[in-house]
């Protein structure tokens, strides 16, 4: 049982429960302006994209997926075969090599969906992940540029800087990459504002509203998720106050960034809560 489960919410009150959805991967996305990548996020599902470009290259079909479904011509993924793109997602924007590709996959084996892959198999899949993706070993590039023309130096889309004195090589490379989309996540959740578009929100934005003041307060924050407690009548209220607010723009590269919000609620912290998906009024207004 996990432990998160153990967490109830007092008689009468309820959790709302929020997250930035694949915060990191938009980040990246826009920093590196990969139209291939920032597409599969607006339009399709960004993981069964890529384990299509794995397993279903003869396929002739501009595929747009729902989790595993394409909608256009009814073919579906298996789950280990999204479970790879997934994986090859997370690593690959951040230079993983395919050997730490195989450490990662093979060492969570006796988790579902119990898969192991190969060095081949890994090196295989990096091959074709960076031949749909181009656009990120051209973006490593501007950040090698960076880092050698600002003194070591990088600056976020929210004006954080970081120096790097490691040696110069590889594993410098590697976490400067992460950098820039690690640390706009986390200020964008937190509620960092851009000057550019001066527009507050995040968590901080949230314990700012009169509703979550008076009647309801915060219970739990991470690096790209918040969780309010609520009386469980004001729910439908609350809900939207703090979807806007986590649901805010960013500007990255002069374009504007919704990164999506999953919302959940239910008075135990868990795998059943109950989806809310907010409507048209709020995603426009």
């Amino acid at each position: 049982m996990k432990l998160r489960t153990q967490f109830i919410a007092p008689p009468g009150y309820s959790f709302i429960a929020m997250d930035l959805s694949q915060a990191e991967t938009w980040v990246t996305a826009y920093l590196a302006n990969e139209g291939t990548m920032k597409d599969a996020l607006l339009h399709s599902d960004i993981h069964s994209v890529t384990a299509a470009n794995f397993f279903l290259r003869e396929s002739t079909c501009d595929h747009k997926w729902i989790k595993r479904r394409c909608e256009r011509c009814g073919v579906e993924l298996k789950e280990t075969e999204r479970y790879i793109g997934k994986q090859n997602n997370h690593a690959n924007s951040y230079r993983q090599s395919p050997a730490q590709l195989v450490r990662s996959v093979n060492g969570k084996s006796n988790e579902p969906p119990f898969l192991t892959i190969t060095l081949s198999e890994a090196n295989r899949f990096n091959k074709d992940w960076h031949s749909l993706y181009v656009g990120i070993k051209l973006w490593w590039r501007r950040i090698e540029s960076d880092l050698q023309a600002n003194n070591r130096t990088l600056v976020t889309p929210y004006g954080r800087k970081r120096t790097f004195y490691q040696h110069w090589g590889e594993e410098l490379f590697k976490e400067a990459t992460a950098f820039i989309p690690q640390s706009t996540v986390g200020d964008h959740a937190l509620g960092a504002i851009q000057p550019e578009i001066n527009i507050s929100g995040g968590i901080l934005g949230i314990s700012k509203l009169s509703d979550i003041k008076n009647h309801c307060k915060i219970v739990q924050s991470s690096h790209d998720s918040v969780m309010i407690e609520c009386p469980t009548p004001a729910l439908y209220e609350i809900i939207p106050q703090v979807y806007n607010q986590f649901h805010r723009p960013i500007l990255i590269n002069d374009e504007l960034v919704h990164i999506p919000v999953d919302v959940e609620y239910g008075t135990r912290w868990s795998d059943g809560m109950e989806k809310w998906k907010p409507p048209v009024s709020v995603l426009t207004g």
